[in-house]
């Protein structure tokens, strides 16, 4: 899923899936990522207590 956020792929970890480094340009990303993977969580935590199919194009859905 694209988020609309651009860093430069020598400043990516892909292992972390975060911004590389403590710079004032990267923390704000790396929030905002943070963010994103939180409401994603509840979004599935979601569908399961109201016991729906779950499928990355549901919580997908619920999300956006």
């Amino acid at each position: 899923m694209a988020l609309k956020q651009n860093v430069d792929p020598n400043n990516w970890d892909s292992g972390k899936g975060v911004a590389k480094g403590n710079k004032d340009e990267v923390k704000p990303i790396n929030n905002y990522l943070e963010e994103v993977r939180l409401a994603i969580g509840s979004s599935y935590k979601e569908l399961q207590l109201k016991r729906k199919i779950l499928s990355a194009k549901a919580v997908k859905d619920l999300y956006l």
